[in-house]
């Protein structure tokens, strides 16, 4: 743990269209570790002398894969998801890029910025439930989490967890039956997160990082609901 050090592109730099974080993790030796590219100009920026090794995806949604496909043009890294996230960011409906103008438009954007259908190639390495593998010494854990959508996984790098929309601090989780499953989500997401350490950090996909032990009370509420 001690040769690593991450730094979230969400504390430095948000994308102003998409409001999505992306995080990059560094190593000692100049590789690192992207999770959920959203703009390239960052990317490219902040992993300046160092070598895209892997990059993680946590869902399929457009906001949090928006880069994948320029970033696949220019390194060779690894693209690790879920089976069902490989599979529904191959499909602009799917992975709501087809839509996401209707959506920029609620959040109150430029109502002329264009959002073109967008999809991606298959990811470099899959998985239905859970994977593992290490990283420069360390575990990495990719859980796969559905609720907030279908391919929905959690990506946990020792006592850090990257949720992507699977919790956040400022609002519940968006759990629509169109996207996801608040059925999934208390049968699946509640209990894990639960039986995590509650010092845990998490690194959501919008807003701050912040203490699990900060949303216990509110994951509760959904178990017992």
């Amino acid at each position: 743990r001690d040769r690593l050090r991450s730094r979230g592109l969400g504390d430095v730099y948000k994308r102003q269209i998409l409001e999505s974080n992306c995080y990059v993790i560094y190593a000692e030796d100049h590789k690192c570790f992207v999770i959920d590219p959203n703009n390239m100009d960052a990317i490219i920026e902040y992993t300046k002398g160092y070598e895209i090794e892997y990059i993680g995806l946590t869902h399929e949604h457009y906001d949090h894969i928006a880069a994948l496909n320029a970033l696949r043009k220019i390194t060779d890294a690894k693209v690790i998801c879920s089976q069902v996230c490989s599979e529904r960011m191959q499909d602009a409906d799917k992975n709501l890029s087809s839509i996401f103008k209707v959506q920029l438009h609620f959040m109150g954007k430029d109502p002329n910025i264009v959002v073109e259908p967008y999809h991606c190639e298959p990811a470099d390495i899959t998985y239905t439930e859970s994977f593992a593998m290490e990283w420069e010494g360390i575990p990495v854990w990719f859980f796969r989490a559905p609720g907030h959508s279908p391919g929905s996984a959690m990506i946990v790098f020792d006592d850090v967890i990257f949720v992507g929309d699977s919790l956040s601090l400022d609002h519940d989780v968006i759990i629509r039956k169109r996207y996801g499953s608040k059925e999934d989500y208390k049968k699946i997401v509640v209990p894990f997160l639960l039986a995590q350490p509650q010092e845990s950090m998490i690194y959501p996909g919008h807003g701050k990082n912040f203490r699990l032990s900060q949303r216990i009370t509110y994951l509760k509420s959904i178990k017992n609901g």
